[in-house]
């Protein structure tokens, strides 16, 4: 490994480590000798971001852009800001120009999907999402967004499929079990276990809370049981009127969520990649 590459991995292990502000001082020290790496650059410009320093971040990385328009994971972090932003088709258009460079990158991959289905795209989001799913099959977000895109065309029965199989990897995925109670009448005692466990899981997150409890009202609704029903339903919209109060400072929260949607390009290209 050359001296190059070996600070570019301590840089990355920063970064790993939630330590961005150290990833920026290694990146800096070493970019002035090699202004024209644009790996470098974007590297820079993830860590600045991850900062907080969105501002200049952005600096690097129009830089590395302008060196490599193709680089796959710079396309990706770029469609993360521009879908921030609220520019969706130019975020669509970032994601879709970082798998032209990159047809199995991850990250990628799962920001478009994601992406799509919120557009109301199905048929594009269901080529990327497939896709996906033969890179990550037990992937439960991926299958609930799956899920999501069948049933955007009407195709309940793979819905169903996919959102049983979300739930069979992510068992707390609420989201998953509101639409699947709705679309399966055959919920087991096993299944309604799960949920019941799942309101334990988010006990701190109302919205999820609000989903389960109304998927559970669901369920025995369709079993006759109304008392129950009608506890779970007061459950949800309880929660859900509870859950106006509740508030995240929204720019810790935008931070958070760029974060975990960026990642590090580069660290997953040590990892092969892997939604954040």
């Amino acid at each position: 490994m050359s001296d190059l590459s070996a600070q570019i991995h301590q840089g990355i292990e920063c970064l790993n480590r939630g330590k961005p502000a150290d990833a920026v001082k290694i990146f800096k020290r070493i970019l002035p000798k090699n202004p024209k790496n644009a790996e470098l650059q974007h590297l820079t410009a993830l860590a600045l971001i991850q900062c907080g320093r969105e501002k200049v971040g952005r600096k690097y990385l129009d830089r590395a852009l302008e060196l490599s328009p193709g680089l796959a994971d710079a396309n990706n972090t770029l469609g993360v800001l521009l879908r921030q932003e609220g520019r969706l088709d130019e975020a669509i258009c970032a994601f879709e120009m970082a798998l032209q460079s990159e047809p199995d990158n991850l990250r990628a991959l799962n920001n478009l999907g994601h992406l799509l289905s919120g557009a109301n795209r199905a048929e594009r989001a269901l080529e990327v999402l497939q896709h996906l799913e033969t890179l990550d099959p037990e992937n439960g977000v991926v299958q609930n967004l799956l899920g999501t895109s069948y049933l955007y065309i009407g195709e309940l029965k793979k819905a169903a499929k996919c959102l049983r199989r979300s739930v069979t990897f992510m068992p707390e995925h609420s989201g998953s079990w509101l639409v699947l109670t709705e679309l399966d009448n055959n919920i087991s005692d096993q299944d309604v276990s799960t949920m019941q466990q799942a309101l334990v899981i988010h006990k701190n997150s109302p919205d999820d809370i609000s989903k389960i409890a109304a998927a559970l009202s669901r369920v025995f609704e369709q079993r006759k049981d109304y008392s129950i029903s009608a506890g779970y339903l007061l459950q949800a919209n309880r929660v859900r009127r509870s859950s106006i109060q509740y508030s995240i400072d929204k720019e810790e929260l935008v931070k958070r969520e760029i974060a975990q949607l960026m990642g590090s390009a580069f660290l997953d290209q040590t990892k092969k990649q892997t939604f954040g």
